[in-house]
């Protein structure tokens, strides 16, 4: 892993297991944005975490994790892809 950068010190390591493929397609659209694949990582994470920043501040953080057991199933029901 490579070190942080000197004015980025205070991030901190964070491991997160995904599927090849999610990685696959993180590496693909970093490149096409000039952007690292950790950056990337970085910049989805800090936005859904906005996203669930606004749930919680309405009192629906529990809907965070049934909203997206919910939407798999109704998915894998209509076998339905999502591809980009």
């Amino acid at each position: 892993m490579a070190r942080p950068k000197k004015n980025d010190d205070k991030l901190v390591p964070l491991t997160v297991m995904l599927k090849k493929e999610h990685i696959d397609e993180i590496k693909l659209i970093a490149e096409a944005a000039e952007l690292t694949a950790g950056k990337l990582a970085r910049n989805c994470i800090l936005l859904g975490l906005d996203e669930v920043r606004v749930m919680h501040k309405l009192g629906l953080a529990r809907l965070v994790g049934s909203s997206r057991r919910a939407l798999e199933k109704i998915k894998k029901k209509f076998n339905i892809e999502t591809e980009f």
